[in-house]
């Protein structure tokens, strides 16, 4: 279980404000992902006060070398993805792609520039920018490297991240067009955890670039490029009582993922070997997107239609090379749905897709949600949603042939239920729900994919609060699994996060400076293991972790628009008898320094 560390920073001091909501729109131009829009200024929402080390959403993730990179949140909401072009799916979370970028509209420049620091010089850089070029023309640019050597043998990541988009939206407000490039890269070495987890359980002292690992000469890298174009036109003009908006949605992108390992005899695969030389494990995967849309808004306006609607069809075709064998593929889907905004603050929405084509034939979505929002109330937001969907596992559980492993399935589509509640409110946040799960394809402890059959249900409740008495700061999540026993997902049965602290403020507000520490602790359990060469997580039945506290304490000032941190993490690393695992075979990092500085410029 991994939580990668990230440091972030404060709004502006009481002396300076952000800019308001009117100057920076963030808008989601992906209508086949149609929400409720809630979002508030890019520099806020990115970069909140307190850093945190246990945000799985996070993509801008410090790693602890490359183990940091695997990582499996303590609750999972979903279990199946409409995205079977996927080639490396538990690598998603450190991903951009066209359907998550926000489109930022800045009547002035925004601008952040973050930089951190850690043990074995690992390094973090950011740089966000937005801005008006002319009165028609928005530009966005975020760029975002990262390396973290780690401190055993064979483990290192290196991860970059590119992407620039351009918007134009003329006076005339009867067309706009939203366009980019997007990079990613991960350059990873594979030591595939301790070869003998007693080394580091005997002793905190034992010299870590020495101890015992699984596999001495292995790598991955992956990398993807995105060109994307989403335009729309108003056939019908807004002022109507009916309005019309064509839209059209292309995308070509080009995946690469290869794993290599020269000295396989060496290596402990749980697979018969092909080739006793080396291994070279290469999937490439080109995927061409048209989409084509029918609705009553185009995303960027301003003012938007009390009921917004949209229907849309998709064309997906794709060259899937792997290994030496190269297989087309072609997808036809319909997605379609509504937000009504009703008296009252009240809103109900509805998404719906059905997919047909050489993959995930006859798979569908549906779901549906009601809620209240009113941001001046106590209670903000709270609503219920229900989803059903039957959907095929990403294709790297259907067909995998390499030097180490190979497998041919004709796994079924899955079948997923969920009904959820929540209830924010300016201090406490309540979640509930519940998956009921039929023919779940998972990893299994013989390192393959297979289907669990028999239906099972999974409820998960979480609450967060945060406090500000005076000076203090508190915030604590808390969470709870319930599983039936016997069943292939495995999470703990509770977890809880408390990060506190107290600010100073100087200088009439000017200067702050604080002080604080956190921890995390969950139960402990069977978590999953990972199967390297493979990319894909398993169970396994050997290797308890949990049931400890890891805890770190930070310190930092805020100068205006500049802030500065300094950490330190796992602080009882050494003084208390405890074995400190992100998932089997993984340790943590032991006690460790980390510093950083985050800077924003607008006007």
């Amino acid at each position: 279980m991994i939580f990668p560390i990230f440091a972030n920073a404060q709004k502006d001091s009481a002396t300076f404000r952000s800019p308001d909501s009117t100057s920076v729109r963030l808008i989601n131009t992906d209508l086949s992902k149609l929400s409720i829009d809630t979002s508030t200024h890019p520099l806020d929402t990115h970069l909140p006060f307190w850093f945190s080390k246990y945000d799985c959403s996070s993509q801008l993730a410090v790693f602890n070398g490359n183990s940091g990179s695997y990582q499996i949140p303590f609750d999972k909401t979903s279990f199946i993805s409409d995205d079977y072009f996927s080639l490396i799916p538990f690598h998603n979370h450190l991903l951009i792609t066209p359907s998550e970028i926000s489109t930022q509209i800045s009547e002035l420049p925004a601008t952040n520039v973050f930089y951190s620091s850690g043990l074995k010089k690992e390094q973090h850089f950011n740089l966000f920018h937005t801005q008006k070029i002319d009165s028609t023309l928005s530009l966005s640019i975020k760029f975002n490297i990262l390396t973290a050597p780690g401190i055993y043998t064979n483990q290192r990541t290196n991860q970059g991240q590119f992407f620039t988009t351009l918007l134009f939206q003329p006076k005339n407000q009867r067309y706009a067009a939203f366009g980019g490039v997007i990079t990613n890269k991960i350059h990873q070495k594979e030591n595939g955890g301790l070869g003998m987890s007693s080394q580091f359980e005997d002793s905190v002292l034992f010299i870590r670039e020495y101890a015992i690992v699984n596999f001495h000469a292995a790598e991955r890298k992956y990398n993807d490029i995105s060109l994307f174009l989403k335009h729309y036109f108003r056939i019908i003009k807004n002022e109507s009582r009916f309005p019309v908006v064509i839209g059209h949605f292309a995308e070509y992108s080009r995946k690469r993922n290869v794993f290599y390992d020269s000295d396989p005899l060496n290596s402990p695969y749980p697979a018969i070997m092909l080739d006793s030389v080396q291994t070279l494990d290469s999937v490439f995967i080109q995927v061409l997107t048209n989409r084509v849309t029918l609705s009553n808004f185009i995303p960027f306006d301003t003012v938007q239609p009390a009921f917004r609607y949209f229907a849309e069809f998709r064309y997906q075709s794709a060259g899937f090379k792997q290994m030496d064998e190269q297989t087309p593929f072609s997808r036809k889907s319909i997605h379609s749905g509504f937000i009504w905004k009703l008296p009252y603050s009240l809103y109900a929405s509805a998404n719906a897709a059905l997919y047909k084509g050489d993959y995930s034939n006859n798979n569908f979505s549906v779901d549906l949600n009601f809620s209240r929002i009113k941001n001046d109330d106590f209670i903000h937001n709270a609503g219920i949603s229900a989803k059903t969907e039957l959907m095929d596992p990403e294709f790297v559980y259907q067909y995998l042939n390499s030097n180490s492993y190979y497998w041919n399935n004709n796994f079924g589509a899955g079948r997923q239920v969920s009904l959820s509640a929540w209830m924010h409110s300016k201090v406490v946040n309540l979640n509930l729900s519940y998956l009921q799960l039929t023919d779940f394809v998972y990893g299994s402890v013989r390192a393959i994919p297979e289907v669990h059959f028999e239906s099972f249900g999974y409820v998960h409740a979480d609450i967060h609060s945060v406090l500000k008495p005076g000076k203090f700061y508190i915030e604590t999540t808390a969470g709870s699994n319930l599983l039936p026993d016997s069943v292939p997902v495995r999470l703990p049965m509770f977890y809880a996060k408390l990060r506190t602290g107290i600010e100073f403020p100087m200088f009439r507000g000017a200067l702050k400076v604080f002080f604080g520490a956190e921890a995390l602790y969950f139960t402990e359990f069977y978590a999953d293991t990972w199967l390297l060469s493979a990319a894909i997580f398993g169970n396994q039945d050997n290797t308890l972790i949990g049931n400890y506290i890891y805890p770190g304490v930070f310190a930092g000032i805020n100068v205006k628009r500049v802030r500065v941190f300094a950490m330190l993490d796992n602080a009882s690393a050494g003084f208390l008898d405890m074995n400190y695992y992100a998932m089997p075979y993984y340790p943590r990092f032991d006690r460790f320094f980390r510093w950083g500085i985050s800077w924003s410029f607008y006007n």
